[in-house]
């Protein structure tokens, strides 16, 4: 799945132009053109990488499945995250929605657990009901695109 996931960051990356402002002027400070990958791939990568945490990386669980939610939470509005990886190649969406389904649903305990004890204090905010409540419906989406 590393190596699914990532290809597939890469081949559906976008070109997006990043503009950033000033905080008192509220005029443009500086701006770049860069290659980003999509939500859908973003996650996909997160949602591959938390099972494979061990030994001196095993604390990346947590921001791992921090950057999952804060992605789902954000992205997930519009549909854009499970549209995406309904359509993601091979086994990579059944794949994501059996992970999403652990970490945000089914064993939301778990991850809060990770987040009070490798995480900053900003996951630490992150409560059971916050995952459940980001988690289900983002399932539930990706679940009836991948049946279709």
């Amino acid at each position: 799945m590393f190596i699914l996931a990532h290809r597939w960051a890469y081949d559906t990356a976008r070109e997006t132009h990043i503009t950033a402002y000033g905080a008192r002027t509220g005029l443009p400070k500086a701006s770049a053109t860069a290659w980003l990958a999509t939500p859908g791939a973003l996650a996909a990568m997160k949602l591959q990488s938390i099972p494979r945490r061990a030994g001196p990386t095993i604390h990346k669980r947590a921001s791992d499945a921090y950057d999952l939610f804060r992605l789902i939470d954000h992205c997930e509005r519009k549909g854009t995250v499970s549209r995406q990886l309904a359509t993601a190649p091979s086994d990579l969406g059944d794949f994501c929605l059996r992970q999403a389904r652990a970490y945000l649903v089914d064993e939301p305990e778990r991850t809060v657990r990770w987040f009070r004890t490798e995480g900053s204090p900003d996951m630490g905010q992150i409560s059971v009901d916050d995952l459940v409540a980001t988690g289900t419906p983002f399932a539930e989406s990706l679940e009836r695109r991948l049946a279709q």
